[in-house]
């Protein structure tokens, strides 16, 4: 979860205009202390402090952190945004404000980092098979061990989602959070692409109860080519949408479809209308 687009495009909601003018008119230590005692009273102040600490702690390292709820702990990397996300998927739970109107089956991950939002989605619908794709090796070790207990349920994928089936470019940056993909046959670390028809098909399923998509961009091809095969076949989406472009491309496809649209922390949200 990184830059939201409130502010930017015009699409966020008077309540998300309203709190970014808040927040802009508050100190920044204020906003931190409110923060901070929200994660504190979910999980305690030592903890909290813990997390606050984290990223600025030496890179390499593994903190657990006991969630209430969870029955594992959660596993965080020192020197990076893994607190963050954590706390955005796990504590403040941002991916609640999706409300499905149909049973929840089968959800697909895409860009699952180290697996914050997968844990959410096994959590919060128990009877759901999760399908968490990420193509970053450093990002894949840490989903491992965070989703390892829920094996039975959990399918994770060492892939980046696409609108096909290739081989692509795989660009890392200092943060965890921001690794992207993209075409091209020059050197350096690559990944395998795949599509959401072909994970439906791998996993025997007919639809796509949510799609879950934070992918640094890569939407800008995933919903231009090939996609309303797949979102015919999709209830719900929740989405990061990385700059004005892919903003327009991704509304534009949605468009073509009976979804209702929202947004909220960051998160564009599709769902899709019941008759």
């Amino acid at each position: 979860m990184g830059v939201g687009m409130a502010g930017q495009t015009g699409i966020s909601p008077l309540r998300e205009r309203l709190r970014f003018s808040i927040i802009e008119l508050l100190p920044p230590n204020f906003w931190a202390a409110y923060s901070n005692t929200r994660t504190a009273m979910q999980i305690g102040w030592k903890d909290s402090k813990r997390l606050a600490r984290a990223a600025n702690e030496k890179p390499g390292e593994l903190w657990p952190f006991h969630i209430p709820g969870l029955s594992n702990p959660v596993f965080v990397r020192t020197g990076s945004t893994d607190a963050d996300i954590m706390a955005a998927c796990l504590v403040r739970k941002y991916y609640a404000f999706l409300k499905p109107a149909s049973p929840v089956r089968f959800i697909i991950d895409a860009g699952a980092n180290a697996g914050y939002s997968a844990l959410f989605f096994l959590e919060q619908y128990p009877e759901a098979v999760v399908v968490a794709l990420e193509p970053d090796p450093d990002n894949f070790k840490v989903a491992q061990r965070n989703l390892q207990p829920y094996r039975n349920r959990c399918h994770l994928l060492k892939q980046a989602i696409w609108s096909s089936q290739t081989r692509l470019l795989l660009k890392r940056t200092d943060r965890h959070d921001s690794t992207q993909v993209s075409e091209g046959s020059e050197s350096g670390d690559h990944c395998s692409s795949i599509d959401p028809l072909s994970i439906l098909a791998m996993f025997k399923q007919e639809r796509i109860s949510i799609f879950k998509c934070d992918i640094e961009g890569a939407e800008e091809k995933l919903f231009f080519e090939n996609c309303d095969r797949w979102l015919e076949k999709t209830d719900n989406v929740a989405i990061e949408i990385h700059g004005q472009k892919a903003h327009q491309i991704v509304y534009s496809s949605m468009r073509r479809h009976p979804f209702e649209s929202d947004y909220d922390h960051e998160l564009h949200y599709f769902k899709r209308k019941t008759a």
